[in-house]
């Protein structure tokens, strides 16, 4: 599972972006980007959608768990 790191909001907010300009640019959907803003788990694709955004590397903005169970 991918869980955002602080640093998404924190890059978000540093390049004037709103959720909803965000969601424009990733194609990434307003809901996905708020669940993961607040710590809940989001696709791999939706992380590099958000990545190649703002020009970063994965491991910048995202970690990869190990599911439970």
């Amino acid at each position: 599972m991918v869980i955002a790191k602080e640093k998404l909001i924190k890059t978000r907010i540093k390049s004037g972006m709103t959720i909803r300009d965000l969601s424009k640019h990733s194609g990434v959907p307003i809901a996905t980007i708020s669940r993961a803003e607040n710590g809940k788990p989001l696709s791999v694709k939706s992380a590099h959608k958000l990545c190649t955004v703002f020009h970063m590397r994965f491991d910048d903005l995202f970690i990869l768990q190990k599911e439970e169970g």
